[in-house]
């Protein structure tokens, strides 16, 4: 399993991996539609504080990874999103692309890896804490929602 940056040309990839997740992204907005321009926008691409990459198994992509650099709030690194496809999930793939990102990414100096987990998303929470995330405080995300904020230290 490897990551590779998000280019123009793989959005339509990106976006079967989104809609293929409609769950969580309704857990953030019941009406949300998700398109073309939506992931666009979601992935900020001219952010030079943000690396999109799609994760990517043998010749099949099965997910995808968002890393903040630094968040100029707490200056952490954050893992600001984290989708495998429907069809890959219950296989270890997120567990082994959260490492890859953790491995690749303490290499270049990075040590404090934090990530926001809906309050109501007990699946996802348990996931993070299995990768030994620790609770660090509740706060209230970007889009207005209380998220539990889990912490690594390498």
């Amino acid at each position: 399993m490897h990551l590779e940056n998000v280019e123009n040309d793989k959005i339509y990839i990106l976006e079967e991996i989104y809609k293929s997740n409609i769950s969580y992204f309704r857990l953030e907005n019941p009406d949300i539609c998700i398109n073309t321009q939506y992931i666009v926008e979601d992935l900020r691409m001219e952010d030079n504080n943000i690396s999109n990459y799609l994760i990517k198994l043998d010749d099949t992509y099965v997910g995808f990874v968002q890393v903040m650099l630094v968040n100029p709030n707490d200056n952490c690194t954050w893992i600001g999103l984290l989708l495998i496809h429907s069809d890959y999930q219950n296989f270890g793939l997120g567990t082994n692309a959260v490492n890859i990102v953790l491995n690749n990414y303490s290499k270049k100096g990075y040590k404090i890896f934090r990530v926001g987990v809906l309050l109501n998303n007990a699946k996802v929470n348990k996931f993070w804490k299995c990768l030994n995330f620790n609770y660090v405080e509740n706060k209230i995300s970007s889009i207005g929602k209380e998220v539990e904020v889990l912490e690594f230290v390498l």
